[in-house]
């Protein structure tokens, strides 16, 4: 397995474990973890004459599903063949269990603002036997990164 995939792999578990365990946790287990918090305010962005603006979305789970969506229908990511073979469980690999949960990430109407946002995790879950869908909350909350700068992570003291 290359090394690139190895960290992807790091990321996709740091961002569930954040998502399962909490921001706060994952910040003791992992130093210089970033928490996430899903009904925060959306990010600003840099718009076209390079001003910051804020775009309109329920929160900020809902801008990264939305501005993930965009980033893989231009084609700017992809999951490598060795991950997307990887077991999920006994049964389903990695990219049958995206493609069973990406079903159930869809448009919620626009609020009496006009936000965007997505349908609620209890509504995403009655549609897939009341699972949670982890692994591509985990895939559309890397896009957070594309607002933040990287950060280096240091091993060891």
């Amino acid at each position: 397995m290359k090394f690139s995939s190895v960290l992807n792999i790091l990321g996709l578990i740091g961002v569930f474990i954040m998502m399962v365990i909490g921001g706060g946790i994952l910040r003791w287990i992992l130093p210089g973890a970033i928490g996430f918090n899903a009904n925060a305010t959306p990010l600003e962005v840099l718009g076209d004459n390079g001003k910051r603006i804020k775009e309109s979305y329920q929160n900020l789970k809902s801008q990264l599903f939305y501005r993930n969506s965009q980033s893989v229908n231009a084609g700017k990511y992809k999951v490598s063949r060795s991950v997307a073979s990887m077991m999920y469980d006994e049964r389903t690999t990695i990219e049958q269990r995206m493609k069973y949960e990406r079903r159930v990430i869809r448009r919620a109407k626009p609020d009496h603002d006009g936000k965007l946002k997505i349908v609620p995790k209890d509504e995403q879950k009655k549609l897939i036997n009341n699972a949670s869908p982890d692994v591509i909350d985990a895939f559309a909350m890397r896009e957070y990164f594309e607002f933040k700068p990287r950060v280096a992570w240091r091993v060891g003291r």
